[in-house]
């Protein structure tokens, strides 16, 4: 955590250029991200093997070197496969001193496969700032104590500073509780499907609660309810990719604001119930850009408001997957925490899926291109067990998984007879 503190003047020198910005007329915003863009855009055709070999970027550079937004358009959508298939040539050679030191990250996302990313500096600090203006959206008190639950490589709490607190997501919630302890958070980030149930579990620890924001699934009126019920903080959804960062906050009126700092967010094919496939292309990204990216993710229309954020559109609507708990054979309900990057240790592998069937089995579906060594199969089927809380899984090996109609993937289930 040390390493970290020459970016906290950053971070701050950002956050007050986002309080500027955010009331930017669209035109205004628009020429920000244009420059924005082209730096990005030179950078991968010079220092990034795939654009610079494939020539996938040409159009947008004249005959004279001239910058052409106006062919923005004709640049042919990264998807996630094919960004997947050339991790290793989307990594830039070389980088901006600015953007040092950069940091690794993994993501299957919820549309299978896992992915490897690269992250500066830069988006780290961007990342901060985004999350400090949200906040700030809702809540204008000095005083914040942070609590963040979320997958670790381990099952320790971590203390970062004394305002911080970052607790597992796979510990039970009676443990989480004990983590937290007298840190009585004033803001909570995490899981909307975590957060109902640490704070069912929980009695005074959360009195000083004031502001819950969620990701990382689908914030449906059904979880909405539930933790309005179980708290009155203010709720806050984000829509986020780990290789993007921070897509889209919920500001004050409920309305999700887009990051248009950070990221470039655009309509790509039309999808199903009036959705389109995002196409989004991360500003500071240069380690590994993601240009016209194409998570896998839908989402509904991007719309210009006149209002005090006048220069951060609306995104009406994001069709996402649910993040399922588990229930243990005594009954608790837990993250079942399986990491892509130990999965990708032991196999070649595309989507899976996981579904609790009774409270004391589960079945694990694997898509693989190639069937399993003995080997392979006994270290995930370990794997699989060390994170499932006692239950007994069966593993079975399939070439291939059906998406939902959206393109998203629920990759755990819990039937009914769980909870039985």
């Amino acid at each position: 955590m040390v390493a970290l503190d020459p970016e906290l003047n950053l971070t701050r020198d950002f956050y007050l250029t986002l309080s500027r910005t955010q009331g930017l007329p669209r035109a205004s915003i628009l020429a920000y991200q244009h420059k924005l863009l082209e730096k990005l855009v030179r950078h991968a055709i010079n220092f990034v093997p795939f654009y610079r070999d494939s020539k996938r970027l040409a159009p947008l550079l004249a005959a004279d070197g001239s910058f052409r937004f106006e062919c923005w358009a004709d640049i042919e959508p990264l998807t996630r496969k094919e960004a997947r298939e050339n991790e290793d040539k989307l990594v830039a050679t070389q980088l901006p001193p600015a953007m040092a030191p950069t940091h690794s990250d993994m993501t299957s996302g919820s549309t299978g496969t896992p992915l490897r990313v690269q992250h500066t500096m830069l988006s780290r600090v961007a990342s901060r700032a985004l999350l400090g203006r949200a906040i700030r959206w809702h809540d204008e008190k000095p005083e914040q104590r942070i609590l963040t639950i979320m997958a670790l490589p381990d099952s320790t709490p971590l203390r970062p500073s004394a305002g911080a607190l970052i607790v597992p997501a796979d510990l039970a919630p009676d443990e989480q509780i004990r983590a937290i302890g007298d840190f009585r958070p004033t803001h909570v980030a995490t899981y909307p499907n975590i957060l109902v149930n640490v704070l069912k579990a929980a009695s005074n620890e959360f009195e000083a609660l004031r502001v819950a924001i969620v990701s990382g699934e689908q914030l449906t009126p059904t979880l909405r309810a539930a933790i309005a019920g179980a708290t009155r903080a203010r709720l806050v959804n984000c829509y986020a990719a780990t290789e993007v960062g921070a897509v889209a906050y919920e500001d004050a009126s409920g309305q999700l604001r887009v990051c248009e700092e950070s990221v470039f967010v655009e309509h790509g094919v039309s999808a199903l119930d009036e959705l389109h496939t995002a196409l989004i292309t991360p500003f500071y990204s240069f380690a590994m850009p993601l240009i016209r990216y194409a998570p896998g993710d839908v989402i509904g229309k991007l719309v210009a408001c006149e209002d005090a954020l006048r220069g951060l559109r609306v995104l009406e609507r994001v069709g996402g997957r649910e993040r399922n708990l588990l229930r243990s054979p005594e009954g608790h309900l837990f993250f079942a925490k399986i990491r892509a990057s130990n999965l990708s240790k032991i196999l070649d592998y595309r989507d899976w899926q996981l579904r609790q069937v009774s409270r004391t089995e589960a079945v694990f579906h694997i898509e693989t291109p190639s069937p399993p060594s003995d080997d392979q199969k006994h270290a995930l089927q370990g794997e699989l067990e060390k994170v499932l809380h006692g239950l007994s899984v069966t593993v079975e090996y399939v070439r291939e998984l059906g998406k939902l109609p959206n393109g998203k993937f629920e990759n755990v289930v819990r039937e009914a007879a769980a909870d039985a």
